[in-house]
């Protein structure tokens, strides 16, 4: 008997699911920040939907279920509306890969950076070493050198939000010494490689005097590459670029 009223329920919700609702005279989105609303149209073939007789909010809330950018979808019809609420991914970098560009997302996801996209105010990683193909929709933890990145985005966020807000670049530079650059400074900071996290503390002892306008006047490089060392490089002194051992 219980089978039978659980069958009975299933076929109800499906029935209710897939019945075609009553042409809309209107559309309404919320929710979207790094897309205009019309591109979320467009995917979900929206663009002419007055022009349908028989809406399906199934079919709709599937395809923009399959949207890279969404990560949850409500829609519904009221009073010939259709009214769309959709929660975006969360984002904490750009990765820059010889001529890609994808989002990261919270739980390590890479998302193509599509056209149109906006709000795109992310600290980037770039120029990677990278061990495989880089693939969209797939976890960046395959990729040893970006997850390093992350450790210092993560590192950053948990000693001082001032310090993150400010982090604008992770240079991994294909292997070699990492360079990392904040918007409050006009020069970058050297990272090395190893230990990553603790130079990252250490820099945060610092960082009140060196986000200072007054540091950029005469700090051209600040060096955590060796031990707990701080070594600051002024302007007076041979640049990072021009060092051939970083």
């Amino acid at each position: 008997m219980l089978l039978i009223l659980s069958a009975v329920v299933v076929y109800l919700t499906i029935a209710v699911e897939d019945k075609p609702n009553k042409q809309v005279s209107l559309v309404e989105l919320k929710g979207n920040i790094h897309l205009p609303k019309d591109q979320y149209f467009k995917f979900a073939g929206l663009n002419d939907i007055q022009k349908q007789s028989d809406v399906n909010i199934a079919i709709i809330r599937d395809r923009l279920s399959k949207h890279p950018y969404i990560q949850k979808v409500d829609v519904a019809i009221k009073e010939n509306r259709l009214m769309i609420d959709i929660s975006e991914k969360r984002f904490e970098a750009i990765l820059f890969s010889k001529d890609k560009q994808f989002f990261v997302t919270d739980n390590s996801v890479l998302v193509p950076v599509l056209p149109y996209t906006q709000q795109i105010n992310y600290p980037i990683i770039s120029n990677p070493k990278i061990e495989n193909d880089i693939l969209p929709m797939t976890s960046v933890l395959k990729q040893k050198d970006v997850v390093t990145a992350l450790k210092i985005l993560s590192a950053a966020k948990l000693v001082n939000p001032d310090l993150s807000d400010a982090l604008s670049e992770i240079n991994l530079r294909n292997g070699k010494d990492i360079l990392v650059q904040f918007s409050s400074m006009d020069y970058p900071v050297i990272i090395g490689r190893g230990s990553e996290i603790r130079k990252i503390l250490t820099f945060n002892t610092l960082w009140d005097y060196l986000s200072s306008n007054k540091s950029s006047a005469i700090i051209n490089y600040v060096d955590l590459r060796y031990a707990e060392h701080v070594f600051l490089g002024f302007i007076d002194e041979e640049s990072p670029e021009k060092d051939s051992t970083i």
